[in-house]
């Protein structure tokens, strides 16, 4: 079998582009504000940048998207002893910040075919003391936002959209993030949309925009969030949080630097430009993929393409191959492929989660997981990391042709 001949890395993500570089030098020799109280300056033109893209009311920078989850468990009411229903495949600070207030994380299991939280199961999870439903939109794929929406209005429960795979991404011509009652965002090192470290949290909701102010941040935010519902008319709201301008000091401002790089991602028109490369890229590896029998390309929604599209996970059959998978993954890692089995597995299977009554931090049986996950079993089997190719179709035809070429030689010396 012939290697692949273009060297490595195949992909990267995370570095600051040319315009992120000037903008950030030029916010510096300006002598920008390193440190921002309020809702002024480079905050105000970003937070107004997001809350007219997604045409949501109101937009909350953070300095990470754990923060920005836990700001959103808090703004929606989450208590001691509520439960939530939250996906097993999905990055642990989805679930952590719930332990923190000393909520229970109920797991649910995924989809066979995307990983994706299961709307059935979420409906078998669902007690007297579930107050709200957790989805992650894992990898830029959609969970079935219609059939959990349903859900959630018929037994009144609360929906936080994790989003962070998922930035700028139509889903039946509505953006992942509007669908329910508050979107979290991660715009970290490796994001779509990415300034080294950040997030934010968005939603129509007053309530949830006062309480994750007060919670994450203090006095001339949380005076600056009190003014604001005071004048737009929410007068019992006002009333109910009045006096407490201190906040509770969480202190989880986004950096002005890490903001003055996410803006001009944005307000140049960059950061749409790279999501149409990457889809150009992307759409034609996989239909080139349907010429191979043993991997699949990822199963997707439609317009999947349209929006961020994080990562890219293959999957292999192994009643198609002579070998183990972990076999025929060394053995294309050998010829230059980059391929790998995912690092992120289902939660409910992690010591930290199985252990966390013995760890000496005041957790008594702080999780539920009951049942079998056949659906994140099944996602996982076989399921391998392929480059989520970003440079458009110029510039990764070639190579992309190279990965194919490889998986059709491996196929003929390894397919059954």
């Amino acid at each position: 079998m012939q290697e692949i001949t273009t060297p490595k890395p195949h992909f990267s993500w995370g570095s600051p582009t040319k315009n992120q570089i000037s903008a950030l030098k030029q916010y510096i020799d300006d002598g920008g504000d390193m440190s921002i109280y309020g809702d002024t300056g480079i905050y105000e033109k970003l937070e107004r940048f997001l809350s007219r893209y997604y045409n949501q009311e109101y937009i909350i920078l953070t300095n990470t998207g754990t923060s920005a989850l836990n700001s959103a468990y808090v703004g929606i009411g989450i208590e001691p002893g509520d439960e939530v229903i939250v996906p097993t495949y999905t990055f642990l600070a989805t679930v952590t910040p719930l332990l923190r207030i000393g909520a229970v994380p109920v797991f649910a299991d995924g989809n066979k075919d995307t990983g994706n939280i299961d709307p059935e199961d979420i409906e078998r999870k669902i007690t007297e003391k579930t107050k709200a439903i957790a989805v992650t939109h894992m990898w830029g794929v959609a969970c079935d936002m219609e059939k959990i929406m349903e859900i959630a209005k018929i037994h009144n429960l609360k929906v936080v959209e994790d989003c962070s795979h998922a930035h700028f991404t139509p889903y039946k011509n509505k953006l992942l993030g509007t669908y329910g009652d508050v979107a979290c965002f991660s715009i970290g090192a490796r994001k779509t949309l990415t300034s080294g470290e950040g997030g934010f949290i968005m939603t129509n909701n007053p309530s949830v925009y006062i309480r994750a102010n007060l919670l994450g941040h203090f006095e001339v935010r949380a005076v600056e969030a009190l003014e604001r519902i005071k004048n737009e008319g929410y007068d019992d709201l006002f009333n109910k949080y009045s006096g407490y301008e201190t906040g509770f000091g969480e202190n989880y401002r986004m950096h002005p630097y890490s903001a003055v790089m996410s803006h001009a991602l944005l307000d140049s028109g960059e950061i749409f430009e790279i999501i149409k490369k990457r889809r150009e890229s992307l759409e034609y590896f996989t239909n080139r993929l349907n010429e191979v029998s043993f991997i699949d390309a990822p199963v997707i929604h439609d317009g999947f393409y349209e929006g961020a599209m994080y990562g890219y996970k293959g999957k292999i059959h192994a009643n198609k191959i002579k070998i183990p998978t972990k076999e025929a993954v060394l053995i294309l890692r050998n010829l230059n492929m980059e391929i790998k089995i995912p690092d992120s597995t289902p939660l409910h299977k992690k010591p930290l989660f199985l252990n966390l009554d013995k760890m000496s931090l005041g957790y008594d049986k702080p999780v539920k997981i009951e049942g079998d996950f056949p659906g994140a079993t099944e996602y996982f089997s076989g399921r391998v990391s392929l480059p989520t190719f970003t440079r458009g179709l110029e510039k990764d035809k070639t190579l992309i042709d190279q990965y194919v070429n490889l998986f059709k030689a491996f196929e003929v010396e390894y397919g059954v």
